[in-house]
């Protein structure tokens, strides 16, 4: 049985997977790793390409499926995992060589359940950052671990972290929702008994023009809905850090407000209405809830958005339309 299992999801990446594969071939424990990748019915040479890189690496495997979306992918990746640890590898991203050796070096040295490091947003097939300082920190017993989640440097993403196996038995990604990430890592790191924190930048983020991660339509709404199991979770387990989950809450809130007011015709919006009653409903929450996460200038502005929205989004279309304009740039 292999240490460490990789697995690398791929719908229709043809352009960018050559430069993924190279990337895990580079990763110095390559040998000693078992790869899995899951071709999620792509209509492009992807499937092909997988099985040539397949065919001349035998601790490489290929599983073909019907198209099922990004998380029935990682399922099908998790049930054939055998590796005592796990990480993910996004089919258009790619790997520092030392990736999986330095996380799961890291979590035999201090026996972490999960090790989380850094990565870096990129447009090309080239590195653009590699260290961004810091210390190693180690969360260490199951509340602590817990707490990692609302750590400025925790990231709601599965792909910068390797985690031991069995923190996913019985749990797998929900199927035909975005932000499937935010929705289950929750789930997945309250199992854990400590959680290791390495400064490393050790993952590269393809920007990609259209992400889910910009969400514009009636999707939007699952974004505050993967928080709730945040929440829930506090409320059974750690009751004494559930004012850190409710932040949590009202931050995502506030976030898919800002998403809406990005929008030229925020009211045309299919979530507008829906968020504005929220908002109505929320705002004593919101302004006077013990939220150490939610500064006074957000609170201010969740006022603002219900009382003056076109003024409010007026200033968040200003401030935005620089970052908006790099949501269609391409490299």
């Amino acid at each position: 049985m292999a240490e460490t299992s990789g697995i690398a999801p791929a719908y229709n990446p043809e352009k960018h997977l050559p430069r993924c594969l190279r990337s895990i071939q580079e990763q110095t424990i390559f040998d000693q790793m078992e790869v899995i990748l899951v071709n999620d019915g792509s209509a492009d040479a992807s499937g092909r390409i997988c099985d040539e890189f397949a065919a001349r690496h035998a601790n490489v495997r290929v599983l073909h499926k019907e198209n099922g979306g990004v998380s029935s992918a990682r399922n099908a990746g998790l049930d054939a995992a055998t590796g005592d640890f796990i990480g993910f590898v996004d089919s258009d991203d790619f790997v520092e060589p030392e990736c999986f050796a330095r996380a799961y070096g890291a979590a035999m040295r201090t026996g972490a359940d999960v090790v989380c490091f850094g990565f870096a947003s990129v447009w090309g097939d080239e590195a653009v950052m590699k260290v961004v300082g810091g210390e190693e920190t180690l969360f260490d017993g199951s509340d602590k671990a817990f707490t990692a989640l609302f750590d400025k440097r925790f990231k709601y993403f599965c792909w910068d972290k390797l985690y031991r196996r069995a923190l996913y038995d019985g749990l797998r990604y929900p199927v035909g929702r975005i932000y499937e990430d935010a929705y289950l890592l929750p789930a997945v790191i309250s199992r854990a008994q400590k959680l290791l924190m390495l400064p490393d930048v050790l993952y590269y983020y393809r920007m990609r023009p259209m992400s889910i991660t910009h969400v514009r339509d009636g999707r939007l709404n699952q974004w505050l809905e993967a928080t709730w199991p945040l929440v829930e979770l506090a409320k059974e387990k750690y009751p004494q850090y559930l004012d850190l989950a409710w932040g949590r809450y009202n931050i995502i809130q506030l976030r898919s407000l800002d998403a809406i007011f990005e929008c030229d015709h925020f009211r045309k919006h299919p979530c507008w209405k829906f968020q504005y009653r929220l908002l109505r409903k929320r705002l004593g929450p919101l302004l006077f809830q013990r939220c150490p996460q939610v500064r006074f200038a957000r609170r201010a502005y969740a006022l603002a958005a219900l009382l003056c929205p076109d003024l409010v989004a007026a200033y968040v279309r200003a401030r935005c339309r620089k970052n908006r304009g790099l949501l269609t740039y391409e490299h």
